[in-house]
């Protein structure tokens, strides 16, 4: 089984036909089931596109099952209501069944409404969040541009969530931990919860009013005397 995250996490990386294809290709002749986990699939910038394994190829439809929630896109996290799209008949009927084994079939009444007007009634209010959203992106990564603090951000082509690269401290995810909190009253995700690869790297999350994302920039750059 393939654990795929599609646009992916925390990198914003939303990936393109080509890599998808390969991906699936792979999976499919070694008969290796995907688990798509498409749960930032809405929030995509201007300048990507979304492609769902499903929808690229009948054999990728066989392999994979699709996971998503309005939970990100419209902030209902806590009526704990997602999507599982099974096209493959047999596995469905195998995931039904599990479902109904542990009494979960019934879902959360109150999610299952919220999503269905969500997803029936919020397009207006998901295009205008887009833009709101990307204008924060561009907001911040100018922001560290401009002010020449050597805190790098990696530009996020999907999700509200930005990873920003600080190895020019040269401190230990701990001490960047310990650094933000305490001196700049700042708490970021810490990398080294994503892996190996993104210690000396903090998920900035800039889904906010442009007020608070300033006052928290402006926090982070006290520390360097800006």
């Amino acid at each position: 089984m393939l654990l795929f995250c599609n646009p992916h996490n925390p990198s914003g990386r939303v990936w393109n036909r080509k890599e998808i294809e390969k991906i699936g290709n792979i999976c499919f002749k070694y008969g290796i089931m995907i688990i798509s986990d498409d749960i930032h699939c809405d929030i995509v910038y201007s300048q990507s596109k979304y492609l769902p394994l499903i929808k690229l190829s009948d054999q990728f439809k066989e392999i994979t099952i699709m996971c998503s929630a309005p939970s990100k896109t419209f902030n209902i996290a806590g009526l704990a209501t997602s999507v599982i799209i099974i096209p493959n008949e047999n596995i469905r009927n195998i995931f039904n069944d599990a479902l109904d084994k542990y009494d979960l079939s019934d879902g959360n009444v109150l999610g299952n409404v919220a999503l269905e007007a969500a997803y029936t009634h919020g397009d207006q209010w998901l295009d205008n969040l887009l833009i709101h959203l990307e204008d924060n992106r561009n907001f911040v990564v100018d922001y560290f541009l401009d002010s020449n603090i050597e805190i790098y951000p990696i530009v996020p082509e999907g999700s509200f969530m930005m990873l920003l690269d600080m190895s020019a401290l040269n401190m230990s995810d701990e001490d960047i931990k310990n650094f933000l909190i305490y001196k700049a009253g700042v708490l970021l995700n810490q990398g080294d919860t994503f892996g190996d690869n993104t210690e000396s790297f903090v998920r900035f999350n800039f889904s906010c009013s442009r007020e608070i994302l300033n006052e928290g920039l402006n926090r982070i750059a006290s520390i360097y005397g800006r």
